[in-house]
């Protein structure tokens, strides 16, 4: 099982999908960085992970460690651009945008 699991996400902003299907897991210990132009939707799959009020998914789902993150599951901190979600008290490293 992932750490982090995404399921079919999707994210509309009015008529306009800003991630469209999105699939993907991180197993713990893994690194990974989305790289990509201004406005492909790397912040906003970022708050979407963490539950940022005004970021909901239109459909889809996102679990971190096996819980559904819409229901208040994790706490979150940014150190510089690294995204840091914590679990059972220990900081979990899953997100780090470059670019």
């Amino acid at each position: 099982m992932s750490l982090l699991a995404l399921s079919h996400v999707v994210h509309a902003a009015g008529p306009k999908k800003i991630l469209d299907g999105l699939d993907f897991g991180i197993d713990e210990g893994d690194v990974h960085a989305l790289i990509g132009t201004n406005g492909t939707g790397k912040s906003t799959l970022a708050r979407l992970i963490i539950g940022s009020e005004g970021f909901r998914l239109s459909s889809g789902q996102i679990l971190f460690a096996g819980r559904d993150t819409r229901g208040g599951a994790l706490y979150f901190g940014d150190l510089g651009r690294q995204l840091h979600l914590y679990r059972d008290g220990r900081s979990d490293t899953v997100f780090a945008p470059a670019g």
